[in-house]
């Protein structure tokens, strides 16, 4: 029996016992079901030819997707380059190859990338304090910023907390580049030099680089990485990407209706998290990683920079899914998969990755935010696994397709459950507050302010770049409803304190207000 024979008896019998909704499979908010589109690149030579067929059944019958993007390489050639599905569910507008996506945290790789060319090319010292290229930085004792290097900030090593510039910086996006230094040096915390994984680190670092080379993380990006490697539907501005085909984002509900959600505006946009890309530009990025800089004949990146890329600075024992994570580097996880070595950075559901030993790299793009984190890279686990011809690839995904059903019914059961928490404030009682006093700014030192208006009986507050649905639920609770990417609200409490201020409480988060 053929692997496509193999894998639709088990997929038919794990549809029917954990996935199944009234259709064997659903439609796409009237969309119909997401297929293979046109204009796609399949190399037989390299593909069998029943593997497109277990990726669009794999898609299919996850459930979770409106659209995804699948890119391929090997050594020096793309080998599968297609869309699937839709990128703009108002229109049933198809994604294809050059349907342009935010790619998250896997911005890092490429910002990692640019400092490596910088400092193999004598522009900057990643092993220089970060003081040389900040040197109004002097955080609080015991934190010497004289020992702390320009490297230790892209290997998530550096030994302070940034007090708040992590969400600042990717949510309300009210704190300027400007005043990064000033931040970090009245709300900078100490800790331990281990690895822990956040924005912060890679985003002071690109400031540094740029202050010191007269230019900015956006534009060193699109100038040494984007430019010379040709990648023309990449960019470091959201306003920029949004004149061309660009995959809208939406998140499912437990109701199976896929649901439009806020897309980040530039000032959202930062070092460790602002670029959008296509599968075609993608893959022109592995085949480049894959081949240590050359695209064709020509030399785009130093092969030195390529190789201190990819170098493993810090070790690691963790794992994501089935990826044993060993190493860091300035950009890139050095991972175990089955014996073999997968390079990668993801971003939430962005999976970008290549395996230097085989020289196969993987690209897969989906507008399905949250959710399309628990299909893309379990689906990227299955196709190595046929590019690698493994003989259990179809039993293992078989198994990937139950895990997916399983977190399905899982985070629908917590997400009720979360809202039935807040809803348990609706017996609270009247509000100690008329509606119209919660008018006003609210003041948090590290985080900035949120501005309340109110109209009536509606509440609205604007933090930043986010605007809140404030709705009164009982006493002085209400819940926050921030509209990003599906989460569900926050609890806000409201209330006058004993000095008779008002005050609302995120979460032990103390907002102060003040009038005007």
């Amino acid at each position: 029996m053929c692997i496509r024979d193999r894998f639709r008896a088990v997929l038919f019998a794990l549809i029917i016992l954990t996935i199944a909704t009234d259709a064997v499979y659903a439609q796409v908010n009237g969309c119909g079901e997401i297929s293979a589109n046109a204009g796609g690149k399949v190399d037989r030579h390299i593909l069998k030819s029943d593997f497109e067929f277990v990726i669009e059944e794999f898609v299919r019958a996850s459930e979770l997707l409106p659209g995804v993007a699948i890119g391929i390489v090997s050594e020096n050639e793309v080998v599968f380059s297609q869309g699937f599905g839709f990128r703009d569910l108002s229109n049933c507008a198809p994604v294809t190859p050059d349907t342009r996506f935010y790619l998250k945290s896997a911005t890092k790789s490429f910002s990692g990338m640019v400092a490596a060319i910088l400092h193999e090319e004598d522009s900057i010292n990643l092993d220089a304090p970060i003081t040389k290229y900040l040197p109004r930085i002097s955080l609080k004792a015991p934190i010497n910023a004289d020992q702390i290097s320009l490297a230790d900030h892209f290997t998530h090593t550096q030994p302070y907390r940034a007090g708040g510039l992590n969400y600042r910086t990717a949510y309300p996006a009210n704190l300027n580049e400007e005043d990064f230094v000033s931040h970090l040096n009245e709300f900078g915390t100490p800790r331990d030099i281990s690895f822990r994984y956040s924005n912060e680190g890679p985003i002071i670092a690109m400031y540094a680089i740029g202050v010191h080379v007269g230019s900015t993380w956006r534009d060193l990006i699109q100038e040494r990485i984007f430019n010379p490697i040709q990648m023309p539907n990449s960019f470091t501005s959201m306003t920029e990407a949004e004149r061309g085909e660009i995959a809208k984002s939406y998140y499912l509900m437990g109701s199976g209706v896929f649901n439009l959600t806020k897309t980040k505006t530039d000032r959202q946009f930062h070092a460790a998290g602002g670029v959008v890309s296509t599968v075609n530009d993608l893959n022109r990025w592995l085949m480049i990683n894959l081949a240590g800089g050359r695209l064709g004949d020509e030399q785009v990146i130093a092969r030195r920079a390529i190789e201190h890329s990819h170098a493993r600075i810090v070790h690691l024992n963790a794992r994501f899914l089935e990826f044993d994570r060993f190493a860091h580097g300035l950009g890139l996880y050095s991972a175990d998969y089955e014996g073999d070595v997968l390079m990668h950075h993801f971003g939430g559901e962005t999976h970008v990755s290549f395996m230097p030993e085989h020289k196969f790299g993987v690209v897969i793009l989906t507008n399905a935010i949250s959710n399309g984190v628990v299909v893309s890279h379990r689906l990227a686990a299955s196709i190595y696994d046929l590019l690698l011809g493994k003989s259990d690839a179809d039993q293992k995904l078989a198994r990937r397709l139950e895990e997916i059903g399983s977190w399905i019914q899982e985070s629908e059961l917590r997400r009720a459950e979360y809202l039935a928490e807040l809803e348990s404030h609706s017996s609270s009682g009247r509000a100690s507050l008329a509606m119209h006093d919660l008018a006003g700014t609210y003041t948090e030192p590290r985080l900035g302010s949120i501005v309340i208006t109110v109209d009536g009986n509606e509440a609205i507050g604007r933090f930043g770049e986010i605007n809140i649905s404030i709705r009164h639920i009982g006493g002085d609770f209400y819940t926050a409803d921030f509209g990003i990417w599906g989460d569900p609200p926050e609890l806000f409490q409201i209330a006058r304190d004993d000095s008779g201020r008002v005050v609302l409480d995120w979460g032990g988060r103390l907002f102060i207000g003040h009038s005007g």
